[in-house]
């Protein structure tokens, strides 16, 4: 489970929201795809 809080209701952290989304589709390849490697390693 990923989870953020305690941010500024008026300031929401949109670019943290897409470093989260970012690391979810790296875990998701890195399950799914076989002889995974992550981006800066190849």
């Amino acid at each position: 489970m990923l989870v953020q809080s305690g941010f500024d209701t008026e300031r929401p952290p949109y670019a943290a929201w897409g470093g989260i989304l970012a690391g979810v589709a790296e875990l998701r390849r890195y399950h799914e795809v076989p002889d995974w490697l992550p981006v800066l390693a190849v």
